[in-house]
């Protein structure tokens, strides 16, 4: 006799004969479009954070936000190369890919806001819209020049942590450590926002930028802080789009424009 699953037991009928398989395959369908759902827009979260921070506080739409994500990506798949090159346990990926978004935001960060953004501070939206666009131009040939325009490879990690079954659905356990991250992200973002005096003050900083500074809050170094922060985020996002196939640098192209 055939055994179902409880998934399908709720859908077959009182006489306990086997679900339609048009009805199985529209549920799995279904659920497998919310749960994808879910995962898509945990990524997109912590890429659209970072954008809105940066937005929120400095009044710049950042068109070279996806070459920080981009960057992050690559920093990310060549440490774990090292990492696993060297045999070491693959548990420890997710703190390599965070150090790798660390150290990558950090720099990238730092170097384009104290290096070109602060000279055009007040300047017309939209010359700081050509600004930030002519640093994604500038940022994606540094990215083939380092990095070379080949695929890289980086699919470790989505495997290290095995599977999780969501009803008649299995994904790698590392996209629910994705959602997690999301997550994590927003919930301190909130309580550093809403709960701290270092994030009332930003939000000073955010609202009123001329009183904050007669108030003695210093706005520029809470500006290069938000940028920073944001950069991170950009390339904390990078390690989410992990897969068992190349990483390419088109995509960061795409998701720049």
């Amino acid at each position: 006799m055939k055994r179902f699953s409880l998934f399908e037991r709720q859908l077959a009928p009182k006489d306990g004969s086997a679900p339609p398989f048009e009805t199985v395959c529209g549920m799995n369908a279904f659920l497998g479009a919310v749960i994808d759902g879910i995962l898509y827009s945990a990524w997109l979260f912590i890429i659209a954070v970072g954008l809105t921070l940066i937005y929120g506080v400095m009044k710049i739409l950042n068109m070279a936000h996806g070459t920080f994500y981009a960057i992050g990506a690559y920093m990310s798949v060549t440490l774990l190369g090292y990492w696993f090159a060297q045999g070491l346990p693959p548990a420890g990926s997710i703190p390599v890919m965070i150090v790798a978004a660390l150290i990558a935001g950090t720099i990238v960060g730092l170097i384009v806001e104290r290096g070109v953004l602060r000279f055009f501070a007040g300047r017309d939206p939209v010359v700081l819209l050509l600004v930030t666009y002519a640093l994604f131009l500038i940022l994606e040939d540094v990215v083939k020049l380092i990095w070379g325009v080949d695929p890289w490879i980086a699919s470790d990690p989505v495997w290290a942590f095995g599977n999780v079954y969501l009803g008649p659905l299995v994904y790698p356990t590392y996209n629910l450590i994705i959602v997690a991250v999301a997550i994590v992200s927003g919930g301190l973002l909130t309580w550093f926002l809403q709960f701290t005096a270092k994030g009332k003050m930003l939000r000073a900083v955010i609202h009123d930028p001329e009183a904050s500074l007669a108030m003695g809050i210093n706005v520029s170094r809470w500006k290069v802080s938000a940028f920073v922060a944001g950069s991170i985020l950009a390339a904390l996002a990078a390690p989410s789009q992990l897969r068992p196939f190349p990483w390419r640098r088109a995509w960061a192209s795409k998701w720049s424009s």
